[in-house]
């Protein structure tokens, strides 16, 4: 059982790290990656740095799965899709 679709700020007004205090590891918690001025409207810069940022406030204790707070916008760059992917794998292998 877990919590998806957390939207943060400026969509919404989740800040991750309390959600994560909220629900420790009882529940898994998905997303919180702004889709639009990240994914859509960021570069792979800006993207890395969020995912990191998300990654730091919630994967702690497991249970947190890296996912943009709703679907991907369809025009998002696809360089900007594989540094996400890549944010993740490397914070799962610890580099």
């Amino acid at each position: 059982m877990g919590i998806d679709t957390l939207d943060p700020p400026p969509l919404g007004n989740v800040e991750l790290a309390d959600a994560k205090s909220r629900v420790g590891e009882r529940l898994f918690i998905k997303g919180n990656l702004d889709p639009v001025n990240v994914l859509l409207k960021g570069d792979p810069a800006s993207v890395r740095a969020a995912a990191t940022r998300c990654m730091e406030a919630a994967a702690a204790g497991g249970g947190y799965i890296l996912s943009s707070a709703c679907s991907v916008p369809p025009h998002a760059p696809p360089q900007n899709l594989e540094v996400l992917v890549e944010a993740a794998e490397s914070h799962a292998c610890g580099l």
